[in-house]
């Protein structure tokens, strides 16, 4: 796919298309793998985001988090990380039950770039929803896990942990692990 024909498949349908393939695909990992590759590759055109939004994409790929193929779940996560950098995909990913409990997991067990993937999406999510970092911060074992990633992961992981450590302290959130907070912060 060349980026200039990304926004014409887009207005065609495809990205529609795809969305109602994935949702309707067996629990098949390659056929579901392929479809999730090419959601990826139209989602680059940020106007395609959108339809994946309004196509029930989130959903769907908050689905194939919490399945049991964890393949799946890092390709699934990447996508929504590209659609929570959208107001109405975030919007959509914040309406999800539980979409906080399978991203943290996320972080434990997934891949570099679907553990960067994780960690972008719940930045975005706590960024203004206090309940919620007060549930992510209240765990000790989310909290242990946002400390081990502020020190031993990539660069990026270490800022976005880092950047969320600080959101929990600016906003008063009482943190589980908050003497391993200022430690590994110092």
């Amino acid at each position: 796919m060349h980026d200039k024909n990304k926004a014409t498949l887009g207005v065609a349908g495809s990205v529609a298309a795809v969305v109602k393939a994935l949702a309707s695909s067996p629990s098949v990992a390659a056929p579901r793998y392929h479809l999730l590759s090419s959601l990826a590759e139209l989602d680059h055109f940020h106007g395609n985001c959108t339809l994946a939004v309004r196509a029930g994409a989130v959903p769907v790929l908050v689905r194939i988090l919490g399945g049991p193929a964890e393949d799946l779940s890092g390709a699934s996560v990447f996508v929504l990380a590209r659609l929570a950098r959208f107001e109405e995909g975030i919007k959509a990913i914040r309406e999800m039950e539980g979409v906080t409990t399978l991203l943290v997991n996320g972080l434990r067990t997934g891949c570099t770039v679907s553990t960067e993937s994780a960690m972008e999406v719940l930045v975005r999510l706590l960024e203004e929803n206090v309940q919620l970092m007060r549930d992510v911060a209240g765990s000790e074992e989310s909290s242990s896990l946002l400390v081990d990633l502020s020190i031993t992961g990539s660069p990026k992981l270490r800022e976005k942990a880092g950047l969320m450590m600080k959101m929990m302290e600016d906003s008063g959130v009482d943190c589980h692990a908050q003497g391993k907070l200022t430690t590994a912060s110092s």
